[in-house]
């Protein structure tokens, strides 16, 4: 299912006749769909030890550009893996951008049933973001966030948006408490884990449901901190 308007169109017969056209030496390897809550790119894994991932819209094209030169300089300082380029594919065959392959991470994506130790999760997860502010990233890109003030509308649009959502779902959020919690750092997790809800709810479930825990981890903290739910006011609002 496409999750964006104007998404290419992929799928397996596309990923192994780009393979085919462009990387004869890769051409025998078994193509396969692999499901994962990503939403920029589309992933195949080719044989066992490949994967390619494709743009699902033109606006993400670049950032394989951008991938295959930082990543290599990244990689030797920090302690987890990351994604190791293989090789950089062209537009043709229907396709109309760039796409890449990647060395395959044996591994799973985060999930509660699979930490025994939350603390050395936190710990390890720590170690991996010092390693990347010690990285020299001079003449890197800029990140592109933008300030949190800018996004104090449409967040809380995506506020009543995902609530709306959640409660047609049987479930419920706490739109009070959601929209009191906008220190910094909450606020980002906030913005970005609202708008996942509304916009992946049928698209991309898995999506969404992360969406929906990062909610319920900010505002337990916020709970346990002794936060209250202050509201939509102006109180509320001055902390973007």
């Amino acid at each position: 299912m496409k999750m964006h308007d104007s998404e290419a169109n992929i799928d397996t017969e596309l990923v192994g006749r780009l393979v085919a056209a462009q990387f004869p030496r890769l051409a025998g390897l078994p193509v396969t769909p692999f499901r994962s809550t990503g939403t920029v790119n589309v992933i195949y894994r080719l044989g066992d030890h490949l994967y390619a991932r494709l743009p699902r819209v033109a606006r993400w094209a670049r950032d394989l550009e951008t991938e295959s030169h930082w990543l290599p300089k990244l990689a030797p300082g920090l302690s987890l893996q990351v994604p190791e380029p293989v090789a950089r594919g062209r537009p043709g065959g229907g396709y109309p951008w760039s796409w890449a392959i990647y060395r395959w991470i044996d591994g799973q994506p985060y999930a509660d049933e699979l930490v025994a130790d939350e603390r050395q999760a936190a710990r390890d997860l720590a170690g991996f973001v010092t390693g990347l502010r010690r990285a020299d990233t001079a003449g890197a890109p800029r990140a592109g966030r933008r300030p949190l003030r800018e996004l104090d509308a449409p967040t809380r649009a995506a506020i009543e948006s995902a609530g709306a959502a959640i409660e047609s779902a049987g479930d419920d959020i706490d739109r009070d408490a959601v929209t009191s919690a906008w220190d910094r750092a909450r606020g980002v997790a906030l913005h970005q884990a609202v708008m996942l809800i509304p916009y992946y709810r049928e698209t991309n479930p898995g999506m969404a449901a992360l969406g929906r825990r990062t909610v319920g981890q900010v505002l337990a903290d916020l709970r346990a901190r002794g936060g209250g739910a202050a509201g939509p006011g102006p109180s509320a609002r001055s902390r973007w």
